[in-house]
């Protein structure tokens, strides 16, 4: 489940700050370069700066009503196709059976709970199916699109490809299609389809054997809570 100390390690992340987390007591000790942050099992928390600045109280997160909540089904996932140009061995067409887990972090509502199950699933679950059986590649490669189909070029092991494909047949990404930014789209998807509004949601995406990215989304500027 999501904490404060996940919620700390997900702000310094996305600033791009250097830190360690460790358990020293029973309690998370976060450190970086210029603050040391413990974080005791009740949700009491003290940060000390190297400048000797001390901050001390009790995580929002227990004392104000936020939950976390998980999702893994086997039914969560979807069959892509990709290629990734400047990896060799990924820089021709193959693809992947991707399985997809879910947590999100939010406020409880007037009725006791963040969001009911099922809703949840089902945002999740039509995310991926608007992936599954599709190519998914970087809008950088597109050379032609018309007429309802896209033509994809790019130079991968062995020279260059183009492929022409049915436009309802391609998934286009910002970037290029890797497990990071496919995990990104889904938790950025999740997050727009779902009825209410978390503080957080969290995707993890696994395309092989011990091989998984996870991405992670801070959602704001909607009601939270049903």
């Amino acid at each position: 489940m999501f904490g404060l100390r996940e919620l700390i390690g997900l702000i310094l992340r996305s600033e791009g700050v250097r830190y360690e987390i460790k358990t020293v007591d029973g309690a998370s000790v976060i450190e970086t370069a210029n603050v040391v942050i413990r974080i005791e099992h009740s949700g009491r928390f003290e940060a000390v700066t190297g400048l000797g600045e001390r901050i001390s109280g009790h995580a929002l997160l227990s004392a104000d009503g936020f939950v976390g909540l998980r999702l893994r089904d086997g039914s969560l996932n979807f069959d892509y196709s990709h290629f990734l140009p400047h990896i060799e061995k990924c820089s021709t067409l193959h693809g992947h059976t991707a399985t997809v887990s879910l947590e999100v972090l939010g406020r409880l509502g007037t009725s006791g709970y963040l969001i009911d199950f099922g809703e949840l699933k089902r945002a999740l679950k039509s995310v991926l199916n608007e992936l599954d059986h599709k190519l998914i590649a970087s809008v950088r490669y597109v050379a032609e699109s018309a007429d309802g189909r896209v033509t994809l070029r790019f130079v991968g092991k062995g020279g260059e490809y183009e492929l022409t494909l049915p436009a309802d047949r391609v998934v286009l990404l910002e970037g290029e299609s890797t497990a990071e930014n496919i995990s990104m789209h889904i938790a950025k998807r999740v997050a727009e389809l779902l009825g209410v509004a978390p503080l957080l949601v969290r995707v993890e995406m696994s395309e092989g054997m011990g091989k998984s990215a996870v991405s992670e989304v801070l959602v704001s500027g909607r009601t939270s809570g049903p």
